[in-house]
């Protein structure tokens, strides 16, 4: 997901409907050429696994649903910090929320 607006929310949402990373602009272009790499390999072993084994494929793609919002938040915010180099303030621009929230949030999850 690439956007020049980005909060938790959209984030979330974005991640919830199948997007394996949210982008804010600018970004960097080697940035976001290995990501783009990252994306087409996984989709590329996804295949390639439902193909051998289709019945462990979807078990597995369950696993990687989160259970909750909270999860789901989570799972963002690690996102993000991974690939923001875990700046804490580049991560909390990304989010579109204050760094203060951003350690809150993380502090709430056990990310710290």
């Amino acid at each position: 997901m690439i956007t020049a607006f980005g909060d938790v929310g959209l984030a979330v949402t974005s991640l919830k409907k199948g997007a394996l990373d949210f982008i804010q602009k600018p970004w960097d272009n080697n940035d976001l050429i290995r990501k783009l790499q990252e994306a087409i390999a996984k989709r590329d072993a996804l295949y390639a696994e439902k193909q051998k084994n289709p019945a462990a494929a979807e078990a597995a793609e369950q696993q990687e649903v989160p259970s909750s919002l909270d999860e789901m938040e989570k799972l963002t915010i690690q996102r993000v910090l991974e690939s923001s180099g875990r700046n804490l303030t580049t991560a909390a621009e990304k989010l579109g929320i204050s760094r203060q929230t951003l350690y809150n949030k993380m502090k709430h999850h056990g990310i710290l």
